[in-house]
């Protein structure tokens, strides 16, 4: 089966999209639709790191919109859609 690809918003190159849903809701379908594997894969590792340096705690809605922010500026992703 051929992977599909995506003209990724991140790094401006056409690369194979994300194979597994990313995220919930609209904002997966956004992220699905605009952002490559590897710079999803990038993001999933600098997730790590800003949970742990901002000591998010993600049973917090506060923390957990906190962390969408960051990610929606790491991956290039206007706020709100």
């Amino acid at each position: 089966m051929e992977t599909r690809q995506v003209k990724c918003v991140k790094c401006g190159q056409e690369k194979p999209a994300i194979a597994a849903p990313a995220y919930g809701g609209k904002l997966g379908e956004e992220i699905k639709a605009k952002i490559c594997n590897d710079c999803w894969k990038e993001w999933m590792d600098q997730s790590v790191k800003v949970i742990n340096e901002l000591r998010l705690n993600l049973s917090n809605a506060d923390h957990r919109k906190q962390l969408t922010n960051y990610m929606r500026e790491f991956l290039n992703l206007p706020a709100g859609g």
